[in-house]
């Protein structure tokens, strides 16, 4: 993926790559590699893999970058600043079981 290009195509987005955790046990998703607006927060964007994973109440998706727990208030451009690496924006998928 050359994020320079990726980059100066869409300045308004963070590319993002989605990597499970080795004892997760939520659905595959399709893609791994998105283009997120940076306006968006960790929040909404949790929100909407919910939804395109198909996720019900019992089962908790936590989304991890370089081993940290970020607020779900930071907005991408925010998680961009402080956790790109070589122009890329990498977030480790958990899972936890929940009672709903």
């Amino acid at each position: 993926m050359n994020t320079q290009k990726l980059r100066r195509q869409h300045p308004d987005r963070v590319p993002v790559i989605l990597k499970r955790s080795g004892n997760c046990t939520l659905p595959e998703l399709e893609r791994t590699q998105y283009l997120v607006p940076r306006s968006i927060t960790l929040g909404s964007f949790t929100c909407t893999l919910r939804s395109v994973m198909k996720l019900n109440q019992s089962e908790g998706l936590i989304l991890f970058i370089n081993k940290e727990l970020p607020p779900f208030s930071l907005t991408f451009d925010e998680m961009d600043e402080k956790y790109s690496v070589d122009g890329l924006l990498t977030i480790s998928i958990a899972s936890e079981s929940v009672f709903g």
